[in-house]
């Protein structure tokens, strides 16, 4: 709890640094975030102290909401970062130190927002998992992560709100500096992903959809063999329509 307080007021402060120099649109998402992100932790805080369906089912809620707003704060995070002139190119002017040293400090704060966000994702995913851990010993089947009204309404925002552009600055080498705050979130979101299964020799086939309506089909269709001379076809059964292997032929 003192750490989540902690980065709450880190947070404050490098957006403080930051407000001068950004554009209304890029502080909305960067307060919006910081709402949900205080949202979830509370609801965190309320299920690590008494686990209950109620406080389990309500952080899957912020979960959910956390996680819809992850492109844009990201996307946000990005574009103020390529905002921000290279420091280096800064010199030879009158007020070129304090100019230097504001750029300087923008460049920081715009780092340490991203610090904190990437580690609030990653609590969060790691924290999912107890979550779903716990759903499904009392019976709750559905641990994935769906899309809530609230989600719907913060798209429709978000797609509103005017577009976040990014300068014709050039990517150089100093995108990698923002790159390299940000740990590999790919293998902390392969959850709810259900194993393919296999067919095995002698496993009974079942019927196929195969025109999308519910229904089997139930036109008859012909294949044809390898060593089948032409016109030589074998006709399948008119009734339903099945999976056919080298095995059945």
């Amino acid at each position: 709890m003192s750490e989540t307080i902690i980065s709450n007021f880190e947070y404050e402060r490098m957006l403080k640094i930051l407000l001068p120099s950004l554009k209304e649109n890029q502080i909305a998402v960067l307060q919006s975030w910081k709402a949900k992100q205080r949202a979830y932790y509370a609801s965190w805080e309320s299920f690590s102290l008494c686990k209950i369906k109620a406080t389990a089912l309500k952080v899957k809620e912020h979960s959910a909401v956390l996680a819809g707003f992850e492109d844009t704060i990201r996307g946000s995070i990005s574009s103020i970062f390529l905002e921000i002139p290279d420091p280096e190119t800064i010199t030879g002017r009158w007020d070129a130190g304090r100019e230097k040293a504001e750029t300087v400090e923008r460049e920081k704060a715009i780092i340490a927002i991203n610090k904190i966000v990437c580690q609030s994702y990653e609590d969060l995913w790691k924290n999912l998992d107890q979550v779903h851990e716990f759903l499904e010993s009392v019976g709750e089947c559905d641990c994935s992560i769906v899309a809530t009204e609230e989600n719907h309404a913060v798209e429709s925002q978000t797609t509103s709100s005017p577009e976040i552009k990014t300068t014709d600055k050039a990517i150089d080498t100093r995108s990698e500096t923002l790159l390299k705050t940000s740990p590999e979130w790919q293998s902390e979101k392969s959850h709810n992903i259900e194993p393919k299964k296999s067919v095995k020799p002698g496993d009974k086939l079942q019927p196929v959809d195969t025109a999308g309506t519910g229904s089997v089909n139930q036109t008859p269709s012909t294949y044809r063999t390898n060593d089948a001379t032409p016109g030589d076809q074998k006709q399948r059964p008119s009734n339903t329509a099945f999976l056919w292997t080298d095995d059945d032929i």
